[in-house]
């Protein structure tokens, strides 16, 4: 019942979420984020912008080697191409 009153709120009429998988060197409270996708499906009275815009899409990809920032001590792992498909 919590998540009906929780999805209500947002203007969601579906949220489905799958976690990534856990690398050797993830940061502590970060385990199993890379790669974690997330579907949000807008209440058909609650498209935003344009009444085709009916879902949002979030991925969260990899870092890959080379990449820019941020480059924290807890950051987590770079990941070259074969190791994150």
């Amino acid at each position: 019942q919590d998540s009906k009153v929780l999805l209500d709120k947002l203007r969601l009429a579906a949220s489905f979420g799958q976690a990534g998988i856990e690398l050797d060197n993830d940061s502590r409270g970060s385990e199993g984020c890379t790669g974690s996708v997330f579907i949000h499906v807008f209440d058909a009275q609650a498209h935003p912008l344009h009444k085709k815009n009916v879902a949002m899409l979030y991925v969260v990809g990899p870092k890959g080697e080379g990449s820019k920032g941020p480059n924290k001590p807890d950051s987590g792992p770079k990941l070259n191409r074969e190791c994150f498909l």
